[in-house]
């Protein structure tokens, strides 16, 4: 029965990551796409999307399931020794302790690294068409050539999303706080009496209804297209860089 247990885990965590994997590269196929069109919007798809998602599952399906699966494998051994640590708690042996803690902290790191590779590599076999491994290595070299500019552009879109969810939730906020004070004439009507006005101020930027929660997650879809633009933005300008010695490489290979 555990063994039963450990697989139906590893396949939920294996399906995560395949559909989050799946997303990541329609999404760059799209900007990609659209970057590459030389007369926009006559050298465009009629569906970038639609076409980008027929890419992947024709020819990129097993490239997207083995990077899904490297991440899954480390996600399952994480979650496993989170459980050991919970089993663990009352030893008193700090170096027991203290291993779990650092192997936890390893497996953190190398799955932050695995996810952030993973999702450059998709990128690169979007514009490429090339498997995972060499996508994932083109990735690399792109990653360590262009150090500085990646930093910069990922602390600033970061920066960027953070101060966009501030600013949604404060609007929210100013927004209830005036709902309820009758200060909305539109609304007067139907505003309920409330004696302590900070108890729903409180609640009402978290989703704490379905409609709530559908803004949210169309909030968090907005986010992760925004990342998913910036992220192919990098490869798709070095690829045109690079586009000389391709032709170049490509030329003298045919011959």
């Amino acid at each position: 029965m555990f063994f039963f247990q450990v697989y139906n885990a590893f396949g939920f965590l294996w399906a995560t990551a395949f559909c989050s994997a799946l997303g990541q590269m329609t999404l760059a196929g799209a900007f990609a796409s659209y970057y590459w069109a030389w007369l926009k919007p006559d050298d465009l798809p009629w569906f970038p999307l639609l076409a980008s998602l027929y890419r992947c599952f024709r020819y990129h399906l097993g490239s997207l399931a083995l990077g899904s699966f490297l991440i899954a494998t480390v996600q399952l051994a994480l979650y496993s020794l989170l459980k050991l640590q919970r089993k663990l708690r009352r030893i008193e042996n700090r170096c027991t302790r203290c291993l779990i803690k650092v192997c936890l902290c390893c497996l953190g790191c190398l799955e932050n690294m695995i996810k952030y590779i993973n999702r450059h590599a998709y990128v690169q076999m979007a514009i490429m068409g090339d498997n995972f491994f060499t996508s994932a290595k083109s990735a690399f070299s792109l990653l360590v050539r262009n150090a500085l500019r990646v930093i910069i552009v990922d602390s600033t879109i970061s920066f960027f999303l953070f101060f966009g969810k501030l600013i949604i939730l404060a609007l929210t906020v100013a927004f209830f706080y005036y709902y309820y004070n009758y200060h909305i004439p539109l609304l007067e009507l139907t505003v309920p009496p409330f004696h302590y006005i900070w108890v729903p101020l409180v609640v009402s930027p978290f989703p704490s209804s379905s409609r709530t929660t559908a803004h949210i997650s169309r909030l968090v879809t907005f986010c992760r297209q925004s990342v998913s633009a910036v992220t192919s933005s990098p490869p798709c300008s070095s690829a045109y860089t690079q586009w000389p010695s391709i032709l170049c490489s490509c030329a003298s290979s045919t011959t």
